[in-house]
């Protein structure tokens, strides 16, 4: 279960480090190169070497010493270590030279935007001034003539662009992927609606692509201000205004109990239900109190799933639809004035 994950990441990172240390201590690597790679899952770039005290001499030797193999032509990965996004993506970090940082799919995924690295290739922004870099496999090196948001941002250890930039950028390589991307990150309270508007007029002066994908997004936007709860309450909202349905307002509160989307004046109510809402007792308990106290109270209480949502539109806004049409709803299309 979900409840599960941060206690199973967590032994996860700690065998991953158990087996850095034991890797180390067999290999007889230096303490420092050591917690070098510790901090960079397992990778070293020629770059860093001569602050290690290593010459630049001694790169090959380590990429023939059988403890190191090279990942492209500048970086090397500890034999043995675990592979992982984060990896891949630091690797096309450190290759690209001095400077580089994650951008487009590669930080929406760091920040939490994506569930997985887009197409499986890392995108790195370098200095147009950066030379020698040999393009490799699986990684898109881009050079823009600005760096409006690149600079101190780091996640997870690695640097990146900051969100409004990653957004952006995403929008001109993978435009169809912004909507889930802003979704995910306003939700976990990275980003916020404003302060994406407020980035949108600062680079819109640059011109730069991907900004009328990101645009378009904050337009069809239904929660204005507020932070919705869940993906699945973003998509109802998106559903509203497709189906031409009156909006809701959400998380409205009534008799200390907060409903997902409701439309007050007609006492109805729409929940979202992810299966964590019933995955615990006490919560399912709640819920069907909730549901008998309300219903006491001349309300109308209508549950729909993911499944409903995302795939059974045409049902979910029916239902919606008579719901609030037995509630005394008229509907404005349609009437003719005078």
């Amino acid at each position: 279960s979900t409840r599960n994950k941060p206690e199973t990441a967590g032994r996860t990172s700690d065998f991953r480090r158990q087996r850095l240390v034991h890797s180390v201590a067999v290999m007889n690597i230096s303490p420092p190169l050591a917690e070098l790679l510790g901090r960079q899952y397992g990778l070293v770039a020629l770059h860093q070497i001569e602050s290690l005290g290593i010459r630049r001499s001694g790169w090959r030797t380590m990429l023939t010493s059988g403890v190191f193999e090279p990942v492209g032509d500048r970086v090397a990965r500890l034999i043995g270590h675990a592979d992982s996004p984060e990896q891949q993506i630091l690797a096309g970090v450190l290759g690209a030279g001095v400077g580089a940082v994650a951008s487009h799919g590669s930080a929406a995924y760091l920040w939490g935007g994506l569930h997985s690295l887009h197409d499986e290739c890392v995108d790195v922004l370098t200095h147009r001034n950066v030379d020698g870099y040999r393009k490799r496999s699986q990684c898109r090196v881009h050079r823009p003539k600005d760096w409006l948001d690149v600079g101190s941002a780091a996640r997870r250890g690695i640097p990146l662009t900051e969100p409004v930039r990653t957004l952006i950028d995403l929008g001109g390589t993978a435009p169809g992927l912004v909507k889930f991307a802003v979704e995910r990150l306003i939700i976990s309270g990275v980003v916020t609606r404003d302060g994406l508007e407020r980035g949108l007029i600062r680079h819109a002066r640059q011109g730069r692509r991907g900004i009328s994908a990101l645009r378009a997004v904050l337009l069809d936007w239904s929660f204005g201000d507020e932070v919705p709860d869940s993906v699945l309450e973003v998509r109802l909202g998106d559903l509203l205004v497709r189906r031409g349905l009156p909006p809701a307002t959400f998380h409205f509160e009534v008799n200390g109990y907060v409903l997902d989307a409701a439309w007050p004046e007609l006492r109805v109510a729409a929940e979202v239900d992810g299966w964590d809402k019933y995955s615990v007792k006490e919560q399912f308990q709640h819920q069907v109190r909730r549901d008998a106290l309300l219903t006491a109270l001349g309300w109308r209480m209508l549950h729909f799933t993911w499944v409903d949502v995302t795939r059974k539109e045409r049902y979910v806004a029916s239902t919606i639809r008579k719901t609030l049409s037995a509630a005394g709803h008229l509907p404005t299309f349609g009437l003719i004035s005078g």
